[in-house]
Formats: structure tokens, sequence, C-alpha cells
């Protein structure tokens, strides 16, 4: 099963704030999807054969990313 998401637009992420998103495939810049409002406490894990596709906002690539392959991040 595969979910489409959107990336967030550049001009949204917010420097110190905490993301949730993938690290390209093509280009390696990391890339939010959705706002953490846990603020990097609560941990989210996925199961399964799950993926996600995703254009990168950097590079435009759209990439197939295992649900695995999510990371949290802080903006820097």
């Amino acid at each position: 099963m595969s979910y489409r998401a959107s990336a967030l637009p550049l001009d949204q992420v917010v420097i110190g704030q905490w993301y949730f998103g993938f690290d390209c495939l093509a280009c390696d810049a990391r890339f939010a999807v959705f706002k953490d409002e846990s603020a990097g406490k609560r941990q989210l894990s996925f199961a399964g054969d799950g993926y996600v596709q995703a254009l990168c906002p950097h590079c435009s690539v759209d990439g197939l990313y295992q649900a695995s392959e999510l990371r949290q991040f802080q903006a820097t």
C-alpha cells in the first residue's frame, strides 16, 4: 500500500521547530512532510510494507519511500 504525501514548502519550515520527513533519494536533502506537534518528544514508528510517495522540494524528484524511512528532526 502506498500513500501520497505533500512536502511542506521550504518557506514554511521554521528553524528550531520539529518535523517528520524524509531524506531525498536523489539529492539527499532532508525535507519535511508534517510538523511534529510534540516538539521531538513523541516517537512515531511504522510497521509493515507501507510506502509514501513524495516530491522533494529541493530537487523536484518524486520519490517512493518506505514508511520506516520517515525521520523526526529539528529544522536547522
